[in-house]
């Protein structure tokens, strides 16, 4: 078997070659762009299974020529992504410089900060601050809100939803979304 595929793999890759040459240097090819195609692929597949199948009865040379053909589409696979990687990489910074929140009231353990999305609408959320770590008590789909706090005070937490009431006046409830 490992003498068939080889031979196979020898012909698939003289035919590639003898096609590559006649296209260059003639105006010869085969009849269809397909069947420049099927050459290349089956050089790489039967490349491949060499490779695969026949891996501990291969010389050094031999080790080195077949690897290339399982390597290759590994590396052009990899080398694809590496743009799309390093704008991930750039774009979550840039994401994150765009969704910082504003603060509009920050004293005590409490802040009340606007939530910005680049899809969602704008939220007023309130968080409360404990150490390192902050606890999203909930959220207020509310424009009245005024944008200078000057006074906050926590009235009642029911469930999922807490009371609040802002600059001595305006009765606001956030709820956990």
């Amino acid at each position: 078997m490992y003498k068939k595929l080889l031979v196979i793999h020898v012909v698939f890759l003289a035919l590639a070659a003898i096609d590559l040459v006649a296209v260059s240097f003639t105006d010869f090819s085969l009849r269809t762009s397909w069947a420049d195609r099927f050459l290349i692929w089956m050089v790489l597949i039967t490349g491949i299974g060499v490779f695969a199948f026949f891996f501990k009865k291969l010389s050094i040379g031999l080790k080195f020529y077949f690897s290339v053909y399982l390597l290759y589409p590994v590396l052009v696979g990899c080398l694809f992504w590496v743009d799309k990687i390093m704008f991930a990489i750039v774009g979550s910074l840039l994401f994150a410089i765009v969704t910082v929140p504003t603060s509009f009231y920050n004293e005590g353990g409490y802040d009340v900060r606007q939530r910005l999305g680049l899809i969602g609408l704008p939220e007023v959320e309130l968080i409360e601050k404990k150490g390192l770590m902050e606890k999203y008590i909930g959220a207020l789909e509310s424009e009245k809100l005024a944008r200078k706090i000057y006074n906050f005070e926590i009235i009642n937490q029911i469930g999922d939803s807490t009371i609040t009431v802002i600059n001595r006046k305006d009765t606001f409830v956030f709820v956990r979304l």
